[in-house]
């Protein structure tokens, strides 16, 4: 079974796997998509520009986590970086396990839907934890499903003292259309059962 995603004349027939419970998911490849990441991340650019806060600060830094929100991160701060080169726009990622480099960390748990065990670990480096302190910040995933992600992004930056001006996804998956996440998206996929 595939599904047929259109974003701007661009086509993809995505192949549809089931993440448990009949639930399955149209599966965007972020990593080797490199003509809709790029579609799907101006338009996250724009979105974000529009943020009076972001046209406000003289340093933002877009958070994400490993691994498909890394090529749209960096997608993102080159076409914010472009647009506003009197802004210092700063990348700041979250991985999936500590690392004994990783100096003195800050971690959060998450439940996904994707997730193979059902769960992940979030961790900060001393970097990037160091880089969000104080910082204007925004949130920025590949996809928003059940908001895990985002909420978990959130936790780390409150705990870095970092100020979440805007969330942002590339695309919205959805069971139900009349919901609207508290974010901003370019695409929906739905949820199906």
């Amino acid at each position: 079974m595939n599904y047929l995603f259109t974003y701007k004349g661009i086509v993809r027939n995505l192949p549809v796997y089931e993440v448990g419970g009949g639930l399955k998911i149209a599966y965007l490849d972020s990593f080797c998509d490199f003509e809709l990441v790029k579609a799907l991340s101006q338009d996250m650019a724009d979105a974000i520009a529009e943020n009076g806060r972001f046209r406000s600060a003289d340093r933002v830094v877009i958070l994400t986590a490993v691994s498909k929100g890394v090529p749209f991160a960096y997608s993102v701060v080159n076409a914010l970086s472009e647009a506003y080169a009197d802004k210092k726009i700063e990348i700041a990622i979250a991985r999936k396990e500590n690392k004994k480099f990783y100096g003195k960390v800050v971690t959060v748990g998450k439940t996904s839907i994707t997730s193979a065990d059902g769960g992940d670990l979030l961790v900060l480096a001393e970097n990037e934890v160091n880089k969000l302190k104080g910082a204007c910040t925004v949130l920025l995933d590949d996809m928003y499903s059940t908001g895990a992600s985002l909420k978990a992004l959130e936790e780390l930056a409150n705990m870095c003292d970092a100020t979440v001006i805007d969330s942002v996804v590339a695309v919205w998956e959805t069971g139900n259309e009349s919901i609207t996440p508290p974010v901003k998206y370019m695409a929906k996929l739905p949820l199906i059962k």
